[in-house]
C-alpha cells in the first residue's frame, strides 16, 4: 500500500506485533514459520501493506492466537490498561 496508511491495518499491525512480542517470538521466527521472508511481516506490522485473509490466518495459527479474539481486541487500543 503506499500513500497514507489505513488505521485498520496500522492497528492490526501493531496488534500483532504485540502478540509475537509476548511470545517471545522474533519476525524471523515468524516468517519462517509463515514461509514468507522477514521484511514482508515488518511491512504488515507497521500497516504498510493490508494483510490477505488468507496471510492472516497463517500469520493467527503461527502465533497461536485465535482470529476471532485478535478481530475483537482490535476494539481496544493496544495501549488501553485493560489489554496490559
Amino acid at each position: 500500500m503506499t500513500g497514507k496508511h489505513d488505521p485498520f491495518y496500522d492497528h492490526l499491525g501493531a496488534h500483532m506485533t504485540e502478540i509475537r512480542k509476548r511470545r517471545g517470538m522474533r519476525q524471523a521466527d515468524v516468517a519462517a514459520k509463515m514461509g514468507i521472508v522477514p521484511t514482508t511481516i515488518t511491512h504488515y506490522e507497521l500497516g504498510d501493506n493490508r494483510t490477505p485473509l488468507s496471510v492472516f490466518l497463517r500469520w493467527c495459527k503461527v502465533l497461536e492466537v485465535h482470529p476471532a479474539t485478535v478481530i475483537a481486541d482490535l476494539t481496544t487500543p493496544v495501549n488501553d490498561p485493560v489489554r496490559q
